[in-house]
Parts: structure tokens; sequence; C-alpha cells
């Protein structure tokens, strides 16, 4: 008997649900300013280089879409980027190809 905008404000708030559809592997990379003071451009560009998605995006195969976090709370790690449940970082762009193959 919860309203409808209670769920929506709770679904849009944390970033582990979502109102659209998501591919099997969801890429989330911190924005949050450890992460961007650590190069967390960077790190989507080498997402965007290798996938050709950019935040709010899925890969045509379904396999990966890419969407930013608030906070990772890995800051100790950052830049920090999680695919699906698991945190990696700190990252480089050059880890990201490799990371991602281990998800396709």
């Amino acid at each position: 008997e919860m309203p409808k905008s209670i769920m929506y404000e709770v679904v849009t708030f944390y970033h582990l649900y979502s109102t659209e559809p998501r591919a099997k592997n969801v890429i989330l990379i911190c924005q949050n300013l450890c992460c961007y003071l650590g190069g967390s451009d960077e790190i989507y560009q080498a997402v965007y280089e290798e996938l050709g998605i950019r935040p709010g995006e899925t890969t045509e195969d379904g396999k990966f879409t890419l969407e930013t976090a608030e906070c990772l709370a890995a800051c100790e790690r950052a830049p920090a980027m999680m695919v699906n449940e698991q945190t990696f970082g700190p990252v480089t762009p050059q880890q990201v190809k490799d990371i991602l193959k281990g998800f396709s």
C-alpha cells in the first residue's frame, strides 16, 4: 500500500536500482570529488573507446550499460569503477580493457 511516488523516490535515489532496462553487465564510474580529481574522466573516455558508449547508454549487443555513480565508497582507491558488484580501483585508462574482458 505504498504510494508510487515513494517507490519512485527510492528507485531513483539508489544507483543499484533502475527505471529502465539494463544490460547484463552494469558499469558504474564514480564521479565524486576524489575520483574526479584522480582521473575518472579518463576512465569514462577509456570505456567509450572500448565499448562506444557514454553514461546512460547500452552497447548494441546488450552486454554493457554505462552509468555514473555519485559515490562507490572507495575514495581510498580513486578513481574507482564498479562492474556489477565488483569494485576496481585505482583504475587507469590502460586497465579498462582488461577489466571489461572479464565480463564479456
